[in-house]
Formats: structure tokens, C-alpha cells, sequence
């Protein structure tokens, strides 16, 4: 004989996430009430099911807290935000050289040890990163193998990315830059394929007598552009 099963009316089956933040808002409520919780177990019921009323109740508790409260936090976190940019260096040295740090740049702390520094471009239409490199003399390759391996990046040919390269002196002090425009592969090297279409590379390679510095600003297409006066600026202010 065929049995049907039928859910009980005003319940609902939740995930382990949902059922233990139902069962604090259970345990919250009642005690706020003074009533004995009779679920005094230290872990919410494996049966999964709660009755819509535990939800009501608290959200309830939600509600009742003031408005003043979350001001406050919010207040909170913009000093913590405030104080986070207030630690931001106005310069920073990488290798021989000092640069100085394009004053609307976000400082972020390299999220790799084979980054030297590490910088994000805020934007309106979305941020990009710049990240520099050092290898130490006689490492991490020349000037052509790095141009190389950066135009590599992008899924389209050489000739369909609009790539340019320019040098450019200062004083003892040779700098290229490098330029190109397409889907560009975004992920780590020996990682999967992370494609951003409507990319752009912006990179500086800076030679110097203790190694070597390589600069790579990647970002939306817009971004990149817009930021690449305080990118040049940045790196030469490292090289003047």
C-alpha cells in the first residue's frame, strides 16, 4: 500500500545553516520572553523542521534592535575604513627604487611573496590592479622574453590586441612601457583559465643595477586608460 507523505502545515525543511540560525532566533526569542527554551540541547534538532513563527520571532529580534545601533557600526566601519587609508604609504620602495603612490590609489598588501607591492585603481567602472615585480639580478628574464610573455596573456593574436611598446630615458635609466588591448588571461601561472574580455595590459619595465623591476597595471579597457597618466607618472617618479 502506497503511503503519502505529507508535509505539516506551517513548517519547512532548511539546511543545517538555516536551522541553527533559526534555532538561536528560537533560543533569542524565548529567552527575551522569559520563557524556558525547552530545545536546551547545545545543538539545534536533526529532524530540520521549524515552525514560520521561530522565522517571525526573529526577525522580530532584528527589528527591536535600534536604529541608533547600526548607525553607529556603520560609523564604525568608515573610521576602520578611514584609518586603513590613513596607513597607506605616500611612498614606497621596491628594489632601488622609491615610487610615489598615486594620492585616489588603493595601498593592498601583496597577496603573493613574489609581489613586491601592490596597488588597485579605484573606478566607477571597475578597478584595476598594479603589481610589481623584482627578481633580483639576472632573473626573471629580459626585456623581450617579459614583453613576450605578457602579450602571451591575451587570447588574440599580436596583431588584433593594438600591442605597442615604448622606451623611454631618464637620466642613466631606461624604461619600456607596454601596451595591448583584448581577452586577457587573468590567472595564476599553472592555474585554469580566468578570461576577461575587454582588458587591458599597462606595464612598465624599469632596468636597474640590483635587478630589474616590472610593473603591470590590468584592468578594464576604460580603466586602464584613464589611469595610465598616474601610472607613468608613478614610475617616474621612481627613476628621476
Amino acid at each position: 500500500m502506497r503511503r503519502e507523505f505529507r508535509r505539516p502545515r506551517n513548517r519547512l525543511i532548511y539546511s543545517p545553516a538555516c536551522r541553527l540560525i533559526i534555532f538561536e532566533g528560537q533560543r533569542r526569542s524565548a529567552t527575551s520572553n522569559g520563557v524556558p527554551f525547552k530545545n536546551a540541547a547545545k545543538k539545534p534538532p536533526a529532524t530540520g523542521s521549524f515552525d514560520f513563527a521561530a522565522i517571525f520571532r526573529y526577525e522580530a529580534i532584528m527589528k527591536s534592535i535600534p536604529s541608533a545601533f547600526w548607525f553607529f557600526v556603520g560609523l564604525l566601519l568608515c573610521c576602520v575604513e578611514s584609518a586603513s587609508a590613513a596607513d597607506a604609504p605616500a611612498t614606497f620602495k621596491v628594489g632601488q627604487f622609491t615610487f610615489k603612490r598615486p594620492e585616489k590609489w588603493e595601498w593592498v598588501k601583496p597577496t603573493s611573496e613574489m609581489r613586491a607591492a601592490e596597488l588597485k585603481v579605484p573606478d566607477a567602472k571597475g578597478k584595476a590592479d598594479v603589481i610589481f615585480f623584482i627578481f633580483g639580478g639576472g632573473q626573471g628574464g629580459g626585456t623581450k622574453a617579459n614583453i613576450d610573455r605578457w602579450l602571451a596573456k591575451f587570447q588574440e593574436p599580436r596583431d588584433k590586441i593594438n600591442a605597442k611598446t615604448e622606451e623611454a630615458s631618464f637620466g642613466p635609466r631606461k624604461v619600456t612601457y607596454v601596451q595591448a588591448q583584448g581577452t586577457y588571461d587573468g590567472a595564476m601561472p599553472g592555474g585554469p583559465k580566468m578570461l576577461l574580455k575587454e582588458h587591458a595590459l599597462l606595464g612598465a619595465i624599469i632596468e636597474g643595477g640590483e635587478g630589474n623591476v616590472f610593473v603591470r597595471m590590468t584592468g578594464p579597457i576604460d580603466v586602464v586608460k584613464g589611469a595610465e597618466g598616474e601610472f607613468k607618472k608613478m614610475i617616474e617618479s621612481g627613476v628621476k
